[in-house]
């Protein structure tokens, strides 16, 4: 049987069963998500899918990696098999190859679990013979019928004695057409017994919101109930199939039950997926990150971090153990964090300019400057907005542009009537519009209606301070063309409103009556005579002699 390393070459080239984790991430980075009780109870239980959804540098991929080794370590102990698939750049071409590549890595990742050595292999023989020993060849759909086949296989075999892991990272990166097949594939893979964490840029366009409904929520007396919007939104939560009452978790551990219906006999989880937000880095962790890193390369500064191993103290090193009085090590940590909002590329690009530095006059002076690294990342994010069909490319640029207008963000109603002022192809939801700008823009789920803004406030200068020409263009067209809608519906709305002369019909007689300047001035105007010399009949011009 061919292996996942036999079938390489002919893998589709946007997808990596594995992914190096740096030597420069913090251990401890992303301990936050690990404790989350969302994660802790994906991992006991199948039932929906795991999503973490974060901007551009938020760290996604490091955490899929992470996640990945955390299931795998004592797998075997744990009765787990896990599959990690990494999604390493945008596929908008040869989209079922992508979709029968990643079915068959699945199969074959799943198969090195210790649990698949009794697994009748029939239907992957059949498949390797048509995909491999056809010399014509066999079409798409039949190729991808018989992989899919033999992974349902193996997944029940797995499932009599281990229960499976699917890591799937970068999924925002297929085009809309694969993300809809891929989305059906895995909800059928989850059914099949499958636990899936995906990470995207983009999260789930929805707006569900959820409170628990029993009187005695969060230990409140019978007769004096904690007020509904006072209660806690909850991540997680028991609806009942009957009355539709929501019951948290910890009220049915606390033996609580449904109070309509007297029994928790109907309760269920009604969502198919949860989302995690990891776009902005808690700022404990993140102020962790930032001291292991400086004392990794400058020595004890005074941070007390982990790291086990310091260096001797360097040039800036010595610098910052200088400045005792001043505690200039706690202050530059607080700075990056302030500056970086939460997003660890952006702590890390200020961090690898601080390591260029030899003093802190030189880290003072750079202080208020956007460092060529991050604008270097902006740019790139950017050229994959660009890189979109022209229709996509105007819609994401523009969009962009919009909502660097209001740092809190544009209600979607209001962008989309913008927008539709200045695009070809009208927005059918808000998905569209975050879709477009490829996760640099995000919606505020807690907003009614939701609101759309800038993914971070460093990029919110880079936009507003013109650093891209693109999004400056995109911007000074859609002001143009708003604008031009908006003078021509006013001329319109001015023309509509203004008084007309109208020439009612008249019955015309056989003999024309005698015209009298009176009925003359009754046809054209309601207005008084005016005592002044009789009108010429014409207009004369200079030079033009008049007839009489």
């Amino acid at each position: 049987m061919a292996g996942i390393s036999d079938s390489q070459s002919s893998m589709h080239s946007a997808l990596s069963p594995s992914y190096g984790i740096s030597s420069d991430i913090f251990p401890g980075l992303f301990d936050w998500f690990f404790a989350h009780h969302v994660f802790d109870r994906w991992c006991r239980d199948r039932a929906w899918q795991l999503h973490c959804a974060g901007g551009p540098g938020s760290g996604k991929t490091t955490l899929a990696a992470l996640v990945a080794k955390h299931l795998e370590a004592g797998a075997q102990e744990r009765h787990l098999a896990v599959v990690s698939i990494f999604i390493q750049k945008d596929v908008v071409a040869y989209e079922t190859s992508f979709l029968e590549d990643f079915l068959e890595i699945v199969y074959h990742k799943l198969g090195d679990s210790w649990a698949c050595n009794e697994e009748d292999e029939e239907d992957f023989d059949e498949y390797q013979r048509q995909r491999y020993g056809n010399l014509e060849g066999c079409r798409a759909s039949r190729r991808i019928h018989l992989i899919r086949k033999a992974v349902y296989s193996r997944l029940e075999t797995l499932a009599k004695s281990a229960r499976a892991f699917l890591v799937l990272d970068g999924i925002d990166l297929c085009s809309s057409t694969l993300y809809l097949l891929l989305d059906m594939e895995l909800s059928v893979l989850q059914e099949k017994g499958l636990c899936i964490l995906l990470t995207s840029r983009i999260a789930v366009f929805e707006q569900l919101e959820a409170r628990c409904d029993h009187s005695n929520h969060g230990d409140a007396p019978d007769d004096d109930p904690i007020e509904e919007k006072d209660r806690e939104v909850l991540d997680l939560f028991l609806l009942c199939r009957v009355c539709e009452s929501v019951l948290c978790f910890n009220c049915r551990d606390a033996g609580r039950i449904c109070e309509n219906c007297d029994d928790n006999d109907a309760l269920y989880e009604p969502y198919d997926h949860v989302t995690i937000p990891v776009n902005v880095c808690p700022p404990s962790e993140l102020k962790q990150f930032i001291a292991w890193n400086l004392e990794r390369e400058h020595g004890d500064l005074g941070l007390g971090s982990p790291h086990p191993r310091k260096p001797p103290l360097s040039v800036l090193g010595r610098s910052l153990r200088a400045d005792r009085t001043s505690k200039s090590a706690e202050v530059l940590v607080d700075r990056i964090i302030d500056l970086a909002y939460g997003n660890v590329s952006l702590a890390k690009a200020r961090l690898d300019l601080v390591h260029e530095a030899q003093s802190i006059v030189q880290i003072e002076a750079r202080r208020d400057q956007l460092p060529a690294n991050i604008v270097t990342m902006f740019d790139a994010g950017i050229k994959g907005v660009e890189a979109q069909s022209p229709t996509k490319r105007d819609l994401g640029l523009k969009a962009i542009a919009a909502a660097s207008r209001d740092d809190q963000g544009i209600s979607i109603p209001l962008m989309q009537r913008w927008l539709h002022q200045s695009i070809s192809v009208q927005t059918r939801s808000g998905e569209d519009i975050l879709e477009a700008a490829r996760g640099f823009l995000l919606a505020t789920p807690d907003d009614n209606p939701q609101k759309i803004r800038l993914f971070n406030t460093i990029f919110n200068y880079y936009v507003v301070e013109r650093y891209s020409q693109v999004i400056h263009r995109a911007d000074s067209q859609l002001r143009a063309d708003t604008l031009r809608r908006k003078d021509s519906s006013y001329h319109e709305m001015q023309a509509l409103s203004e008084p007309r002369v109208r020439f009612e019909p008249m019955n015309v007689s056989e003999e024309p009556t005698e015209i009298t300047p009176y009925k003359l001035l009754r046809t054209t105007t309601t207005m008084d005579s005016i005592e002044e010399a009789p009108s010429q009949p014409f207009i004369l011009r200079k030079g033009t002699r008049a007839w009489y």
